[in-house]
């Protein structure tokens, strides 16, 4: 064998080797290259202006009588589903707002009517509703 032979064979190598370096295969190095399987940015603020004003007024209430203020859960974190269409009309549904005790138990559920849940994809209504036909 000659040595323009090993230097071609050698390359060969080191292409196949920078592949399956660069692909994660070898020695993993995931730190360095990150798959974003999830486009998405974080919002700047999880509630709108006139939730966080509601919100702290809230607050000065509930701190009073030593209860929890919880935001934006949904009702699918709230009520146990009997079958997979009562799941489909709850899973992508919040309240705004839920008191609890300090067990996390549900005192009250506030749901702000302003013009920033004209959008929602549910109506004020609609959650009621919901919320009647769950037995609650």
């Amino acid at each position: 064998m000659n040595i323009g032979t090993i230097i071609i064979i050698l390359f060969i190598i080191y292409v196949i080797l920078k592949w399956l370096y660069d692909q994660n295969i070898i020695f993993p190095h995931s730190e360095e290259k990150k798959v974003n399987i999830f486009s998405a940015k974080i919002n700047e603020k999880l509630l709108t202006n006139n939730e966080l004003e509601f919100f702290n007024k809230l607050k000065i209430i509930t701190d009073e009588y030593n209860l929890l203020i919880f935001t934006k859960v949904r009702l699918a974190d709230i009520f146990k589903a009997n079958d997979k269409s009562s799941l489909g009309r709850i899973q992508s549904k919040h309240i705004d707002f839920i008191v609890c005790d300090n067990e996390t138990r549900p005192i009250k559920f506030i749901e702000l009517d302003d013009s920033t849940h004209n959008k929602k994809s549910i109506s004020k209504n609609e959650k009621k509703l919901l919320l009647l036909s769950l037995s609650f």
